[in-house]
């Protein structure tokens, strides 16, 4: 892959959902990518480079904000790595981590959590995520209250998405 060419970002829960499913792949071979993208200006991105029927690895790109309201995947352990910029990682009960470039944290399964880019350059990570019953919805999202949560909402702050002319790395 070229610099300049970047794969399609997902716009909301659906179309995520289906890139999901299309990048699976299940005959046992390797996957390789690019941890490139292109820097919003405004909004975020979430592309997916690479997936099995287990796993997946996407990179994602804040201009501004995060991912701003409490929330938990009951089916998916993940983990982020900074690749640029600033982000705290908040829990439950308002502790909070600051994760700088090259820092990364795990999440395990139904661990309630939060993060916001507070850095002074856009936000870019890789999140791996592991599914843990392939039989039940990888991408399920949950609030404190165990209500279902989509994440391509105001409540969770996701804005229009505007490109800036800048490209990671």
């Amino acid at each position: 892959m070229d610099q300049q060419e970047f794969l399609p970002f997902a716009e909301n829960m659906e179309d995520y959902s289906e890139k999901l499913r299309a990048a699976q792949s299940s005959d046992s071979l390797p996957q390789f990518f690019k941890l490139t993208a292109q820097l919003p200006e405004k909004g975020n991105t979430d592309t997916i480079l690479a997936a099995t029927e287990r796993s997946w690895v996407v990179i994602k790109t804040y201009a501004e904000g995060g991912e701003n309201a409490i929330h938990a995947h009951p089916n998916d352990e993940h983990t982020f790595v900074v690749l640029q910029g600033c982000a705290d990682f908040i829990g439950p009960n308002d502790e909070k981590r600051t994760c700088e470039e090259y820092d990364g944290v795990i999440m395990p399964a139904g661990c309630y959590y939060r993060f916001e880019s507070v850095g002074e350059e856009p936000l870019v990570m890789i999140r791996m995520g592991f599914v843990i019953d392939p039989e039940q919805d990888p991408l399920g999202r949950i609030k404190s209250d165990g209500s279902d949560f989509d994440a391509y909402t105001a409540e969770n702050k996701s804005d229009t998405l505007v490109f800036s002319g800048t490209i990671f790395p």
